[in-house]
């Protein structure tokens, strides 16, 4: 079966879906928020036009999608606001996989519209918005059409295949974005050039242990490929470097303590444990279940919670914040 066909999260409002176990990536996209607000309020000086398109890639589905997109319109808003001209108005574009639940994010934006009328003000330009499914190593939007893209998670590939994959990505959104457009991207890294360290795979290491003798061994479990590599900065900049099309505004990089990775306290090893159990399965079951059979699921992620639990060694969790402009 075609990877973006299975390659989504758990959809819903249940108790294992993306939209109820996703606090760490909430949290990685709120320690975000003022490298997005600084490249909004440049691009507010120099690019505002009477309309502009946002784009935010991977928007998944839950309370996520609309965290970046309402902070950049918000944004757009109050530098408006400064400079004594009105709001533009703003079309927002939302992408993921044709698997994702397209319908839970439509069903959310009545209440987002609503909401940002209520912060902003009946002078709130308006907003409109619209689904764009597929995948966002390839082109999505016509040339130069987009004027900001905030993608929640971009690199989702091994390293192998992350030069032609994010170079792929770079491409594709420099086509689409007009001349002194911004992108801000948001990725799970690591901060040495070593792969292997724990902060890349400590979690990885415990699901494989969780995983071994209920898929039917090493050599089962060796076979499956989640594609997923967390990259280290040196492999991001000399990509857009060799790209050539976009310049490095800015890179920071955001850590989190293992146990408290989703905002929380860290609690005890048990609630932990329950927490990132639930978030893997959130992200990966759609995956699991495709290629190992849905019999092994409800058992393989109540063992990883133990495997969690019983871990004595602790990490924590990186993640790097790229801002880029297009040349003009």
């Amino acid at each position: 079966m075609e990877i973006q066909q299975v390659l989504h999260m758990n959809g819903g409002i249940g108790e294992k879906s993306y939209a109820n176990n996703s606090l760490t990536q909430k949290t990685f996209l709120s320690k975000s928020m003022p490298q997005i607000q600084e490249a909004v309020v440049a691009f507010c000086s120099t690019l505002l036009s009477e309309c502009v398109n946002i784009a935010e890639l991977g928007c998944s589905s839950g309370p996520n999608t609309s965290i970046a997109v309402s902070e950049i319109m918000t944004t757009i808003h109050k530098s408006c606001r400064k400079i004594g001209r009105h709001s533009p108005e703003c079309q927002v574009f939302l992408n993921d996989l044709p698997g994702s639940d397209f319908n839970a994010v439509f069903r959310s934006l009545p209440a987002l519209q609503e909401k940002l009328k209520e912060q902003n003000g009946d002078e709130f330009g308006p907003c409109f918005i619209a689904g764009v499914p597929g995948s966002f190593y390839g082109r999505l939007f016509p040339s130069a059409s987009i004027h900001f893209t905030s993608p929640q998670a971009v690199v989702d590939a091994y390293a192998a295949q992350l030069q032609r994959d994010f170079s792929l990505f770079l491409k594709s959104r420099a086509a689409e974005t007009v001349g002194g457009g911004r992108m801000v991207l948001t990725f799970k890294g690591r901060r040495v050039a070593d792969p292997a360290v724990d902060e890349s795979c400590l979690l990885w290491d415990l699901f494989a242990h969780a995983f071994q003798d209920l898929v039917g061994g090493e050599k089962m479990l060796d076979s499956y490929n989640s594609p997923y590599h967390e990259p280290y900065k040196e492999e991001i900049t000399s990509e857009i470097q060799k790209e050539g099309s976009l310049t490095l505004d800015s890179l920071k990089t955001i850590v989190l303590p293992w146990g408290g990775a989703d905002g929380s306290k860290s609690g005890d090893r048990a609630t932990v444990a329950q927490r990132m159990a639930k978030g893997m399965r959130a992200v990966h079951e759609p995956m699991i279940q495709n290629y190992f059979g849905p019999d092994i699921v409800d058992t393989s992620f109540q063992r990883l919670v133990q495997v969690v639990e019983d871990n004595i060694k602790e990490t924590e969790h990186v993640s790097h914040v790229v801002s880029l402009i297009r040349n003009s």
